[in-house]
């Protein structure tokens, strides 16, 4: 009996191999949060309609043209799901392909009822349990209890959690599994996170960069903040808040702290999501330089993942393109820097593509940085999700901002501690104070006042607020340095609602 068709050396994928392979990745992806033997018996019972008769005719009818059978197969699962009462299995067995969906469409896989039991009784999927038996026995003795977190009683935002981390326990076991029959080799499944090793290596190159450049005015409280994140490090996983103003390293003092905590704790994997691209570029940049190894064939430690990131394989100019690509389907690497956009589409999302990397997520340190940029209609729902990541799959929160929203005044963290990992942040700012604010309003002076004034320093930067603006200030910037030494281009930066546009 076969899963898939020949791949490129002429083999077919026995089902009894791609079950329990997809069976054991989804095990071991599930034991973090211990959803393992439930994951194990979900992955074993997904393509058991496969071995209906009809459908392996048909898979080898296709086969020469590499099309679709085109038959249900996931109704077997999901019927053997309800046999034993494993309601979270129906679910993420009939969305294995889909997405997951509603109960009334699982509940349409069974047809009427007097149908469905002549199916089960007779039909196809009589056909389909008898060679299973046969060839997969432990699919039917050694079918797991419903752990207790999903009876009813429970709280439901936790149970509609727990089920879409093991439907994406399924989905990518599932995917990794197909995708080493087609290529010819093993499943991918990198390493975790070596949190001691790549902390010791952040602090030799953090020191090595801080000798390498001229003292800064900022560099005390730069420090008192990276100590202080440090020192943080040490306590139990929750929820942390680094307030901090700009410029005071909050990226380096977050990494820190993360590394250090997963250092201390054991935790998998790193991951910090920023709500800007552009910030997330060079948020990404940094920590490369950071952590990533010396040697230039030896395998990344920092992925990159967001809609600007180029990740073919036909890419030339990319050593690590295969890796990049392959990590960012499912967030497997350790050290993971992304936006807010792609973090929450998998927290709430519910298709395969979407939901494949959210069990990386647990056990993990998770940043969230510029946090005051949330959309705030979504705050409760984000804030009710990261509850449950920290209660229940061991996720710690670093909440990173200048400007904290009052996450705490809302509903799912009144209970919960939230722990500061910069005291008396208040007298930090005031320590940190750089900018003096002056409002002219009247007389209110024009944009020409204000570029006449600005090109009289050696540094200024002038914020405006459309792309026409900048480009009339430039180019009255660049009729009034006629007639001063001037070296160096004049720059104007303009960002808008709508994107981002460069004047130089």
């Amino acid at each position: 009996m076969w899963a898939h068709s020949k791949n490129r050396f002429g083999v077919r994928h026995r089902i009894e191999d791609h079950l329990l392979g997809t069976a054991k990745l989804a095990r071991l992806f599930a034991s973090p949060f211990g959803l393992g033997e439930l994951a194990w018996w979900t992955g074993l019972v997904h393509d058991g309609g496969k071995c209906w008769q009809a459908w392996q005719d048909k898979l080898l009818l296709v086969e020469p043209t590499n099309g679709r059978v085109g038959l249900d197969h996931k109704s077997f699962g999901v019927q053997l799901a309800r046999r034993h009462g494993l309601l979270p299995v129906e679910f993420a067995v009939a969305g294995h392909h889909g997405g997951l969906t509603n109960r009334g469409q699982v509940d349409g896989l069974f047809g009427e009822d007097a149908a469905a039991e002549e199916r089960l009784r007779s039909g196809p999927w009589a056909d389909a349990e008898k060679r299973l038996r046969v060839a997969l026995p432990e699919m039917f003795s050694q079918v797991p209890a419903l752990p207790v977190e999903f009876e009813e009683s429970a709280e439901r935002l936790t149970r509609e959690f727990l089920l879409r981390f093991l439907f994406s326990c399924l989905v990518d076991a599932d995917v990794l599994d197909t995708k080493a029959h087609v290529e010819g080799g093993k499943p991918r499944v990198g390493s975790d996170l070596d949190a001691p090793a790549l902390l010791d290596r952040f602090l030799t190159r953090r020191a090595d960069s801080l000798r390498q450049r001229e003292p800064g005015a900022m560099d005390s409280h730069r420090q008192r903040l990276f100590d202080a994140a440090m020192a943080a490090a040490s306590r139990k996983p929750g929820i942390f808040r680094l307030t901090a103003p700009t410029g005071t390293a909050k990226t380096i003092a977050a990494a820190g702290f993360a590394l250090q905590h997963a250092a201390s704790h054991g935790k998998r994997r790193v991951i910090v999501a920023v709500p800007f691209i552009t910030i997330t570029e060079q948020n990404a940049a940094v920590y490369r330089d950071l952590l990533d190894p010396d040697d230039p064939d030896a395998e990344r430690v920092v992925l990159e993942h967001h809609s600007h990131v180029e990740v073919s394989d036909t890419d030339p100019t990319s050593e690590h393109h295969s890796w990049r690509r392959l990590a960012s389907e499912n967030w497997d690497a350790p050290f993971v820097v992304t936006t807010t956009v792609q973090l929450f589409e998998s927290l709430f999302g519910r298709t395969q593509s979407r939901m494949r990397k959210l069990h990386r997520i647990a056990d993990s340190v998770l940043v969230l940085d510029e946090v005051q940029a949330l959309p705030h209609h979504l705050l409760p729902q984000v804030v009710d999700a990261l509850r449950i990541l920290t209660q229940r799959f061991g996720v710690t929160v670093v909440l990173s901002s200048a400007t904290q929203p009052a996450v705490r005044a809302l509903g799912p963290l009144k209970t919960l501690e939230v722990h500061e990992i910069l005291p008396d942040p208040e007298s930090f700012f005031a320590e940190c104070q750089r900018v003096q604010y002056r409002w002219r309003l009247d007389p209110k002076p024009t944009l020409v006042d204000m570029v006449k004034e600005a090109v009289t320093h050696q540094q200024a930067l002038m914020v405006v607020n459309t792309v026409r603006d900048a480009r009339t200030a430039f180019l009255h910037a660049r009729e009034v340095v006629t007639d001063l030494e001037w070296s160096g281009c004049v720059g104007f930066e303009c960002q808008s609602g709508v994107g981002e546009e460069a004047v130089e």
